[in-house]
């Protein structure tokens, strides 16, 4: 939906960099308490990875679901 045009390109990219800015402390926040809890960084590595991954699908859901909230089929912002 972001390659419709300039505007949902613009659009997907302020979104999604808000987003992606929430997602990232979310996941510090995570990676310090796997930090205190697997003092061998066994499960935390694969935690970690598993957290990272899942946020990269979460950040492309929510903002195509956004985009498709603000603009139509074509590409136009909704009135």
């Amino acid at each position: 939906m972001s390659m419709k045009n300039q505007e949902t390109w613009d659009e997907g990219n302020r979104f999604s960099s808000r987003l992606m800015t929430g997602i990232g402390l979310g996941n510090l926040f995570i990676g310090i308490i796997l930090n205190f809890i697997d003092t061998q960084a066994r499960v935390g590595m694969i935690s970690g990875i598993l957290v990272i991954v899942v946020s990269a699908f979460l950040l492309i859901i929510v903002t195509e679901q956004h985009l498709k909230k603000v603009f139509d089929k074509e590409g136009k912002r909704r009135s």
